[in-house]
């Protein structure tokens, strides 16, 4: 065996073949290893990508918007409400720059006017968006101790409105799912049937002694 040379990293030129070959099989073997790890990961990812890409393709069918939107409205829900008012802020100045009419909307997200909504108020709305998107039960750390309680309270009308939204929607889904009622002239149509289903088998055999194809012809019975 060939002795092994001190070298480098980087450096090759110094290796024998059989260094080259134990290199190559460490190389080949950890490749397969990392290989078969992403291969894994990638089809974990790729059925939850499925799913998400699911939710995304009733939402085009049902409500007429595309995946952008849907992704859009779920990222503005995981903003905070001072988030949410900056990203508006910037939404509007973009587009009045752009020279489309803006009128007095930035208002309405509380920009560049004094904050005069009621703490209460504010922590319930809070909670009832929570509620509505569906998030756990827990409130924001940042959130006073004393306004938990309207945190509460507006998580549960929120999931209350989400529950009975649901169930509209599951409604409106099915019903688009049912079947047509059958008429007179889809009954007469032929229904394909399985050649191997015993039933079928005996009605078509059935239906052949009826016929009186069992019975043999004069030239079998002439043969017996």
């Amino acid at each position: 065996m060939a002795k092994a040379t001190t070298a480098q990293i980087g450096d090759n030129s110094a290796l024998s073949e059989d260094d080259e070959a134990a290199l190559w099989a460490k190389t080949i073997a950890d490749y397969r290893k990392a290989k078969r790890a992403a291969d894994v990961k990638k089809a974990e990812y790729d059925d939850l990508r499925g799913e998400v890409t699911a939710v995304c393709a009733m939402a085009k069918a049902e409500l007429g918007v595309k995946r952008k939107e849907v992704e859009d409205v779920v990222a503005k829900l995981d903003m905070d409400d001072d988030e949410f008012r900056a990203d508006q802020a910037a939404r509007h100045r973009r587009y009045a720059l752009a020279g489309l009419p803006m009128g007095a909307q930035l208002e309405l997200f509380g920009v560049g006017a004094p904050d005069t909504v009621d703490d209460m108020a504010r922590a319930y709305e809070k909670g009832r968006r929570a509620g509505l998107a569906g998030d756990d039960p827990s409130p924001p750390q940042t959130l006073h101790p004393s306004f938990i309680p309207e945190w509460q309270r507006g998580w549960s009308e929120g999931q209350d409105d989400l529950g009975r939204k649901m169930v509209r929607a599951m409604e409106i889904i099915a019903s688009r799912k049912k079947p047509e009622p059958l008429t007179a002239e889809d009954d007469d149509e032929e229904v394909e049937e399985d050649p191997a289903d015993p039933e079928v088998i005996r009605k078509k055999a059935n239906k052949l002694k009826a016929e009186g194809w069992t019975e043999p012809s004069a030239e079998e019975a002439a043969f017996a």
